[in-house]
């Protein structure tokens, strides 16, 4: 309920800030792109932004739909509207990717994390407190990882279920 939450607000900034900044815009007619930068949505990218006059302009679509809003231009406007509520909105695949690599990401880190915990006891350098936080540590991370593997796999199946239709 908190992403939807989040990508509604998401919503009401982008449409109100589009029409405070609508003056701004004619402005950006015929200036020079200084760079450009990845838009990322929990650690991946989803798209690309271009930066002008120290302002970013990242693709409504691709944002709007990624935080699953739906998007339309229609006659000079862009429209974003977020799904009922009173719904479980559907997830794209854009966001479970980026979901399952978020993650795979986590599961990673807590494995490096036990494998690091694991040689620290091993190697005698602690004890007493030291070495009981460490075995806490460890049982936290060891808990984490079947977690992790078992959200990955739930995505996934959302994945395939949503490419299957």
């Amino acid at each position: 309920m908190k992403k939807y939450f989040v990508g509604f607000i998401a919503g009401i900034v982008l449409t109100l800030s589009s029409t405070v900044f609508a003056d701004d815009i004619s402005e950006l007619i015929g200036k020079k792109v200084e760079g450009t930068a990845k838009v990322n949505l929990n650690g991946s990218v989803i798209g690309s932004a271009v930066i002008i006059n120290g302002s970013t302009y990242a693709p409504i679509r691709v944002i709007g739909q990624a935080t699953g809003l739906d998007v339309g231009y229609e006659k000079g406007v862009v429209r974003l509207n977020s799904p009922d509520i009173s719904e479980t909105p559907k997830k794209t695949a854009d966001v479970l990717n980026a979901e399952i690599v978020l993650y795979q990401s986590t599961l990673q880190n807590t494995k490096e994390a036990v494998k690091k915990i694991k040689e620290n006891i091993a190697s005698g350098k602690y004890t007493g407190d030291e070495l009981i936080y460490l075995q806490i540590d460890l049982e936290r991370a060891q808990k984490m990882i079947p977690k992790d593997e078992a959200k990955i796999a739930e995505l996934q199946a959302q994945l395939a279920e949503l490419q299957g239709q």
